[in-house]
């Protein structure tokens, strides 16, 4: 059988058939006599006039035009790239060569005996970039340690190129003709002179259909441009690859881009290079090569030397094999890099190291003092600095890299230019402007790893001023979220030197965070100590006044709570500040809902929803929206409440308030029970229960699994409303709240009525009962003794039941005649079970 191979193919002459990878074409009888006509003097040339006398039987002096058409039809069937051949040449002048691809030959550089891990992504598009052939060179680019050596040698066995492979090494070359002669000497050749040129590595390749691999291009950047520039236009059969840290810039040229392993392939990687490392838990190992990287050289170093190494560290480790001396340790790698860079590019590196989490364009700028635009794209070619989203967009530096920056620049000042960057986040217009924009707290939560390192730095300086608004901008970013972190930096900050209005501020804000971690006397003694002596300041008093209201609330004293609320809108009023006096209103009315004056509720949280309006502020409009629904719904409007709570659900979402999107799709989902519409509840109970699971608030987890396993119990779901609810009251306890404990003892009750289980149904009543009395909730304590009665009711103790629809009775004229539908379906309910027996009686 007569065949032969070209690039990505075979041709087979006896079956007139081309496969060049997954595709198929066929030659007809000429095509296949033109090839195999060539391939008889293949790589001599053979003259137009004796292909057209030996294939067509034509006349030398014939003038026709089918030789030349035969030939571009041959060139689509085997060429990748048939406007470019490198197998079917034209000789000007004379006629036309056959180039036939090479039997794969012996790499010059074996394949590395240890274990290969992961790179996936990376080896799929060199696969892609091999098969379509659309450009000459593909360069690997990354740091140094990153492992494009390793990947290419990977691949060049794993792909099973039908092509020769050379790989020429250029690690130890200084010089554009040391470079070459390395090449000549790899392929097979010998230069025509003591001097080498390209000249003469292109003659030499002339000869040859394959692939050159040019490991450490970055060391000659232009000259080996050059080369890949004149190879590709010189030597169509040949096909290059490059591994280099910064690209070549050449219009023939691929890039792809070699980052960090993947988590599980770094751990992957670490086990393959340290058995002994099996003993270790993944998420332990997840985190160390979190810390370096999750680059290869630094994971081998790491792991044949010890578990914990931080990037300083192993900066100095030698490595036990290393191919050259620069990858020896991971200092000298980066050193190599560092060593190219000029003056301005040092610097925007250093001032780049000293951010955390990720950098802006704009933020670099401010530190710098110059547009660094054009240097950070120098440095990202460099692969020293990462883009990590390239929307905004946001560069990073790689831990080592910092580490290494560290070592040798002095970043002090760059340091004192950060803090003062970010301490401007604390500023009082600043922190407003996060309840107007939108897009400002995700942008702020992007910089929360800045903010930490500026506050570092300035508690470590001693730089009062701006530690004290760093950390109140911190407090904002991490008071829903990491309170106790927040509170724990609050007390550092405190511990320097302030003035007495910023000393006040502090402890307002530290009274704040002890509330919400549940220190509730330390918040009470905190903010009754400050609360002394602000009379000077209305405003920060009525912020003091709010914050002892939201422990007397936390605290469940309604009384005490509103007292507080009211004397803070007095004080807010007084001082004109607007923004704060609209939280007063609207906590005030919060608390007249729990003590069942939903008409003065109503009032209280429209008016805070003007001054919203007002001030702009549209993420505390959302929680206030989400007050008002509660009022509304409980006043027995479900029209009002329900398009309230899809408000304040979807401003929480676009402000990521979390805590207000979960008290609002809780809200929605209990307006859509008490409407009968069941299915459309289960949709946001979930979501709401999903996003309380990750806040880890125990309160709001038992709000939400409560308001889920309500849906289920009406839904008649015994199996899941029976999980939900031993959640729920696992949570409730947890969280130190009568009330959700009463209201899922209430929902436990109406589960067990359901079933049959009056005992239960009766025990647990009698706990929600106890609860509600207790906090005088007079709204949920009239369902509560409704429910009671029902129980007796289906028990046939008409008379006990007559005694609870009384009590119930009376409970409910207390607070005037609210309409929540609740209250009423169950008094009628318990009227219409004793109907019959009034009747009877009478």
């Amino acid at each position: 059988m007569r065949s032969f191979r070209v690039r990505s193919g075979t041709v087979n002459l006896d079956e007139r058939r081309v496969q060049l990878g997954t595709h198929t074409h066929h030659l007809t009888p000429l095509e296949a006599r033109l090839l195999a006509r060539l391939a008889d003097s293949s790589p001599e040339p053979v003259a137009r006039d004796v292909l057209l006398r030996d294939v067509w039987d034509y006349r030398s002096d014939l003038e026709t035009q089918v030789l030349e058409q035969a030939v571009r039809r041959v060139r689509r069937k085997i060429e990748v790239q048939p406007s470019a051949p490198c197998h079917l040449l034209t000789e000007h002048g004379h006629g036309y060569r056959l180039l036939v691809a090479a039997e794969p030959t012996a790499r010059s550089v074996q394949r590395p005996r240890n274990r290969f891990v992961g790179r996936a992504a990376e080896l799929a598009a060199m696969d892609a970039w091999y098969e379509q052939g659309a450009t000459a060179l593909l360069s690997l680019v990354g740091l140094g340690g990153i492992g494009k050596t390793r990947l290419v040698l990977e691949w060049t066995h794993r792909a099973a190129l039908r092509c020769s492979v050379w790989v020429v090494e250029l690690s130890h070359c200084a010089t554009e003709h040391e470079a070459i002669e390395r090449a000549l000497d790899t392929v097979g050749a010998r230069g025509t002179d003591l001097q080498p040129t390209i000249d003469d590595l292109v003659g030499a390749l002339q000869e040859h259909t394959g692939l050159l691999v040019l490991d450490n291009a970055e060391r000659l950047v232009a000259e080996i441009a050059d080369w890949a520039q004149q190879i590709a236009e010189r030597v169509p059969s040949m096909r290059l690859v490059a591994t280099t840290r910064e690209p070549l810039h050449v219009p023939v040229e691929q890039v792809v881009r070699v980052g960090p392993l993947q988590p599980a392939d770094a751990i992957a990687l670490w086990r393959a290079r340290a058995p002994s490392a099996t003993a270790i838990p993944d998420d332990e190992l997840g985190q160390q090569t979190d810390l370096i990287d999750r680059i290869p050289l630094a994971i081998e170093l790491a792991s044949a030397f010890a578990v914990r190494m931080d990037a300083r560290a192993l900066l100095g480790t030698r490595r036990r094999r290393a191919v050259t001396p620069r990858h020896e340790t991971l200092e000298a790698c980066l050193a190599e890099s560092w060593d190219r860079l000029d003056a301005d590019q040092r610097r925007s590196l250093a001032a780049a190291c000293v951010f955390r989490g990720g950098l802006s364009r704009h933020a670099l700028g401010a530190v710098t003092g110059f547009d660094p635009a054009p240097v950070l794209q120098d440095l990202v070619d460099a692969s020293l600095v990462r883009v990590i989203d390239p929307t905004e967009p946001r560069f990073d530096v790689f831990q080592l890299v910092r580490a290494f920056v560290e070592a040798r620049e002095d970043l002090a000042p760059a340091r004192r230019a950060h803090a003062r960057l970010f301490a401007e986040h604390g500023d009082p217009e600043a922190l407003r402007a996060l309840g107007r924009d939108p897009e400002l707290p995700s942008q702020r939560q992007r910089d929360a790893d800045n903010l930490v390192a500026a506050l570092r730095f300035t508690v470590d300086e001693h730089l009062a001023d701006d530690a004290a608004r760093c950390v109140l901008a911190l407090c904002t970013l991490w008071a829903r979220t990491q309170p106790a972190a927040a509170l724990r930096w609050v007390r550092t900050v405190s511990s320097l030197p302030h003035g007495p209005e910023t000393c006040r501020i502090l402890g307002l804000f530290e009274g704040a965070l002890c509330t919400l971690t549940g220190r509730l006397d330390e918040a009470s003694a905190l903010l009754e100590r400050h609360l002394e002596g602000s009379e000077s300041d209305p405003s920060l008093r009525g912020r003091i006044l709010i914050e002892l209201g939201n422990v007397a609330w936390t605290r469940e004293a309604l009384q005490r709570a509103a007292e507080h609320y009211e004397a803070a809108a007095d004080a807010l009023r007084h001082a004109d500040d607007l923004w704060f006096l609209a939280n007063a209103i609207d906590n005030l009315g919060a608390v007249l809902v729990r003590q069942g004056r939903f008409q003065d509720a109503l009032a209280q949280h429209e008016q805070a929803m003007r001054l919203h309006e007002r001030t702009g502020n549209r993420a505390a409009a959302a929680a206030t929206a989400s007050n008002l629904a509660a009022a509304a719904h409980l006043e027995g409007d479900a029209v009002r409440a329900h398009l309230m709570y899809e408000r304040a659900a979807q401003e929480a979402k676009a402000f990521a308030y979390h805590n207000t999107r979960v008290d609002a799709l809780t809200g929605l989902a209990g307006v859509l029970v008490h409407q009968g519409q069941l299915d459309d509840a289960i949709a946001p109970a979930h979501e709401a229960y999903l996003l309380a699971s990750q806040l880890r608030s125990p309160r709001l987890e038992a709000k939400a699994a409560a308001a889920l396993a309500e849906v289920y119990v009406y839904r008649e779901e015994t199996e899941p409303a029976a999980i939900l609810l031993a959640e729920a009251q696992v949570l409730a306890g947890r969280a130190d709240a009568p009330f959700f404990r009463g209201r899922v003892s209430g929902l436990v009750a109406e589960h067990a009525l359901r079933q049959g289980e009056l005992a239960r149904a009766r025990a647990e009543l009698q706990t929600a009962e106890t609860q509600f009395r207790h906090n005088d909730q007079v709204l949920a304590l009239t369902i509560t003794l409704g429910r009671r009665g029902l129980v007796e009711a289906r028990a046939g103790r008409l008379d006990q039941a007559a005694e609870w629809l009384e009590r119930a009775t009376e409970t409910h004229a207390r607070r005037g005649e609210p309409r929540h539908p609740a209250v009423v379906g169950v008094l009628r309910t318990l009227e219409g079970h004793l109907a019959p027996h009034d009747q009877g009686t009478s």
